[in-house]
């Protein structure tokens, strides 16, 4: 999967983009999605993952705590993500 924040499903058509057309030729591409509420990166990632909204896997921002394993995982510290 290749996932982009903020990429509009049509900006591949604005420029040559030939590496983007073989992934799209190759496999799928989403022309719309409704992210989940809050619309941030993991929220959304853990939705596509489990297919459950941010309300049942309590992932609601791009940081949070896994308590069972008491580690702190963040979009801002990458040796954890």
């Amino acid at each position: 999967m290749v996932s982009f924040d903020g990429f509009r499903y049509d900006f591949t058509t604005m420029a040559d983009t030939p590496n983007f057309d073989r992934l799209e030729l190759d496999g799928v591409k989403a022309d719309a999605l409704i992210p989940v509420f809050p619309s941030l990166t993991f929220p959304n990632h853990y939705s596509i993952a489990t297919g459950a909204y941010s309300g049942t896997h309590n992932i609601t921002g791009n940081s949070f705590c896994d308590k069972q394993y008491r580690e702190k995982y963040s979009l801002y510290k990458k040796e954890t993500v």
